[in-house]
């Protein structure tokens, strides 16, 4: 993997499924490069005091997605019967749409702005962009098409034998997204700025740069386990990350390197395969990971453990102490028709709920809060074909249900389940 281009194995649960219009599909264009991305961010400003805008930076991605019927078997060296659809994708435009469609069914409430900042080239991109300026109110302005270049494509093989589409191999022609410098301006709303790994070190240091601890917070998505260790580039000023238990043993690792070149990939390695019967096992295999990250300054680590739900872990600055809960994986309704994209609608369902707050404070019921709703988000994209919910107006109901029916929760405390690591962590 390298900067101008890479092929690499990709964490795909977190594609859409769906298609274009066939006269988009039937001409692919060749292989494309990323060479420059210019986002600028000295527009990030709030039109009220009240308001709060949320910016989004990562890459937008068209999503080839191969399924074999669920009589083939896939074997290497033949072909099998199935199907395959062109997808709308990538970390930060699933993220976008699902949060876009949010802050239209409550504008009239929360007040929030929904920015992508990306690049596109001259074809079926500017569709995808299209779409989330048209149909839910993103703002675009700073997603830039490149003339020059295609827009990024990812191949995936889903094996649909089991019902389930498991990813069974992929290949993606992405390359990290640069963007340059930005200019800092004050402002008097607050700015959530979610950024996704597949920015580069240097973009991600560009975009957290000059940043105002008072109106501004940091998220960072860290999309794979390859690339989630570029957190040890911009960490101290990460406020909230959501990796999986991989992602955060990676994402420890490269922090203890960088404190000290040649150590053990792990203070305790037990559990190699990182897999559990509970989200205590995970809490006691993981809880020296968490705390790296704390003792660098995140304040909030959402840790997704798939259908164990998550675990939310919370530093408080002023005891030194983390606080650990539990929120349990939200009852699917019906069929669970595939896992594509919950992870994304996820982190935009927990984005959404911290972003609402008049002042986002990082605290342990709000930092519970906010991925209890972000669990019910992945639910819902959970029962539909899509991996992200802006795309109808079935989907955008949804979502106008969840929100209606967490403005009228009145106990959301009563859902904390407090965990405490079998031995006391260190990082």
């Amino acid at each position: 993997w390298t900067k101008k281009t890479g092929i690499y194995y990709y964490v795909f649960a977190r594609m859409r499924r769906g298609r274009l219009d066939a006269s988009t599909s039937s001409s692919l264009p060749s292989r494309r490069r990323i060479d420059h991305l210019s986002c600028v961010l000295s527009n990030r400003t709030s039109s009220s005091s009240s308001s709060t805008s949320i910016h989004i930076y990562g890459a937008i991605v068209m999503d080839i997605q191969c399924e074999n019927n669920n009589k083939a078997s896939l074997e290497r060296g033949t072909s099998v019967p199935g199907s395959c659809s062109y997808v709308p994708g990538g970390v930060g435009r699933n993220m976008c749409e699902t949060l876009g469609a949010l802050a239209l069914v409550s504008s009239s409430r929360d007040g929030l702005n929904v920015h992508m900042h990306s690049q596109i080239g001259d074809d079926f991109g500017r569709k995808m962009v299209e779409q989330l300026q048209r149909e839910l109110k993103v703002d675009v302005k700073d997603v830039r098409t490149d003339f020059g270049t295609r827009t990024s494509t990812v191949v995936a093989l889903l094996d649909a034998r089991d019902g389930d589409n498991e990813l069974f191999a992929c290949v993606a022609d992405v390359a990290d997204v640069e963007i340059p410098l930005r200019n800092v301006n004050s402002s008097s709303g607050t700015r959530f700025v979610v950024c996704d790994a597949n920015l580069s070190e240097e973009a991600l240091r560009n975009v957290v740069n000059g940043k105002d601890p008072h109106h501004e917070c940091v998220f960072f998505e860290p999309t794979s386990v390859a690339k989630s260790v570029k957190i040890a580039s911009i960490v101290d000023m990460v406020d909230a990350t959501s990796p999986n238990a991989k992602e955060l043993r990676e994402m420890a690792n490269a922090l203890r390197r960088k404190l000290a070149p040649g150590s053990p990939p792990s203070p305790c390695p037990f559990n190699p395969n990182l897999k559990f019967a509970s989200a205590q096992d995970a809490l006691n295999v993981l809880a020296g990971d968490l705390q790296i990250l704390h003792s660098h300054g995140v304040k909030v680590v959402f840790l997704t453990l798939g259908e164990l739900g998550s675990i939310v872990s919370s530093s408080c600055v002023e005891s030194g102490k983390t606080r650990y809960a539990h929120v349990g994986a939200a009852k699917v309704n019906g069929t669970n028709i595939s896992v594509v994209g919950a992870g994304d609608a996820f982190v935009a369902g927990t984005v959404y709920k911290l972003a609402s707050s008049s002042k986002v404070k990082f605290n342990f019921k709000e930092n519970v809060d906010a991925a209890a709703f972000g669990s019910k988000v992945a639910a819902a994209c959970l029962e539909t074909t899509s991996n992200s919910l802006g795309s109808s107006p079935e989907n955008i109901s949804k979502l106008e249900k969840l929100v209606r029916e967490e403005n009228n929760s009145r106990n959301s405390s009563s859902r904390i389940v407090e965990l405490t690591p079998l031995i006391a962590a260190f990082p």
